[in-house]
């Protein structure tokens, strides 16, 4: 929940700023999806880890990050600039974060039955 009112927050913020043109290597809504899904899901891990043995969390984080976006062939410039691009429609970006929190919930209700 809190995660959702900091997003909806930002995107508030730039919702009044001119509409970018996309990136010419813009990463397609769906794979943008899959990877902020499972920066999400590394960032819950992360902070369980650091709640057993107090770990240094950025590097941890910023480490996975990169490992996911290898898992994708996607460039950091890349992700961040398609990043700022999804942010500034918010048309698509209300659309692509609702899908990620459906998602999430049946990828978390298959955990939970799982014996």
């Amino acid at each position: 929940m809190k995660h959702r009112i900091i997003f909806f927050s930002f995107i508030l913020m730039v919702a009044c700023k001119d509409k970018p043109q996309p990136p010419d290597n813009l990463i397609g809504k769906e794979e943008m999806k899959e990877i902020l899904i499972d920066m999400a899901m590394s960032d819950v891990v992360v902070e369980l880890k650091k709640l057993e043995n107090n770990k240094d969390i950025y590097s941890e984080k910023y480490a996975l990050f990169k490992s996911i976006l290898n898992k994708y062939d996607v460039e950091e410039n890349q992700f961040k600039n398609s990043y700022k691009y999804y942010l500034n429609n918010l048309d698509s970006a209300n659309v692509m974060y609702d899908q990620m929190i459906e998602e999430m919930s049946i990828r978390e209700a298959e955990l939970n039955n799982k014996p």
